[in-house]
């Protein structure tokens, strides 16, 4: 009876300390998204293996930013051909990132991608992916930040369309334009 009571009183301090820290670390959002966000706009091509082909989705996406922590936007993604196939496919994307500070010039980021469009070859059909992937980025230019990482996107779509799996390693490469630095060197500019 009191090795069961020990333990009963046990949890419940471990579940407590856990409640704690889990409203901290809602206290800790809130801060965040209070904060004034940033725009920016990422390019990303995104390069896979299909059997013996080499391709790229390329990925266009606007986005906010909270306090250099938390990013979130919609986007639009496409695959015009791959070699010797006419499969194609094209999507719309939403997107949340998570970005850890290593220091002044180095970022890890964190992004979950999904979309959901059409996939294309003889005839149509939908496609649909979810993309967790892990990132690296320099941010030490002053306009632009680059990056390179990997991710998995996991999809399904229409089979009568393209009868083999589009569930496929990433090998990602990114040009992300920081809009608000270039919009102060603008006024800058035309000011002087």
């Amino acid at each position: 009876m009191r090795t069961f009571l020990f333990l009963l009183i046990l949890f419940n301090l471990n579940f407590s300390a856990q409640v704690s820290n889990f409203n901290s670390s809602l206290d800790s959002i809130k801060t965040i998204l209070s904060s004034t966000p940033k725009l920016g706009f990422k390019a990303e091509n995104k390069y896979f293996s299909l059997g013996s082909d080499i391709s790229g989705v390329r990925e266009l996406k606007p986005y906010i930013e909270y306090n250099e922590t938390i990013r979130f936007g919609v986007g639009y993604c496409w695959l015009k051909r791959i070699n010797g196939n006419n499969l194609r496919f094209n999507a719309i994307t939403f997107f949340g990132e998570y970005l850890i500070n290593l220091n002044d010039s180095w970022a890890a980021e964190i992004p979950l991608d999904f979309g959901f469009g059409k996939i294309r070859s003889n005839s149509n059909g939908y496609y649909q992916f979810f993309e967790p992937s892990f990132i690296i980025e320099y941010k030490g230019f002053n306009f632009f930040n680059i990056g390179f990482g990997t991710g998995l996107r996991l999809s399904s779509h229409d089979k009568m369309v393209y009868d083999k799996s589009l569930t496929v390693q990433t090998l990602i490469l990114r040009l992300n334009l920081k809009f608000v630095e270039i919009y102060k060197y603008i006024l800058q500019v035309t000011d002087t």
